[in-house]
């Protein structure tokens, strides 16, 4: 499992609101405490003090985390009260070869040099757009394929 990736695809998911703050808290307490493959078995008592919050926020943070994908989890009985809790970590499918389509053709090139198209501020924070390069970097994506998604 790769860190950084994990780490970024948690931070554009709470740039683009699907999770909130604290449970960004206890994605990354998750990530730390994860191997190189990505499992980990903390308890949610030991998730919520990585993490600074209740175990109930853990609890809703990970019934979340499994709705977006982010995590996966398993339970295993050891013995005949003790269970554990598995939890694996998923980053981005391994890089794909992109598709390289053919650029649209305009007729009237005169959009293109249109001074409130050209000079639009940009939406998207310099954080996350850091994090889509790295993404895009992580699929096998071009910088400058990844550019025009940021403007």
């Amino acid at each position: 499992m790769d860190r950084p990736l994990a780490y970024a695809r948690l931070h554009l998911l709470r740039a683009a609101g699907e999770i909130t703050a604290n449970q960004l808290l206890v994605g990354r307490a998750l990530v730390r405490r994860s191997n190189h493959q990505g499992a980990c078995w903390p308890s949610e008592a030991t998730i919520a003090i990585d993490a600074g919050c209740c175990e109930r926020t853990v609890r809703r943070a990970k019934l979340r985390f499994i709705a977006l994908g982010f995590l996966r989890w398993t339970s295993q009985r050891l013995g005949k009260r003790r269970a554990v809790c598995r939890y694996r970590v998923s980053t981005p499918p391994p890089p794909c070869k992109p598709q390289n389509f053919p650029a649209p053709k305009m007729r009237d090139k005169s959009l293109m040099t249109f001074p409130a198209i050209v000079s639009a501020p940009r939406q998207l924070s310099p954080e996350v757009e850091r994090a889509l390069a790295r993404l895009g970097a992580a699929m096998g994506i071009q910088p400058s394929q990844v550019a025009p998604w940021l403007a």
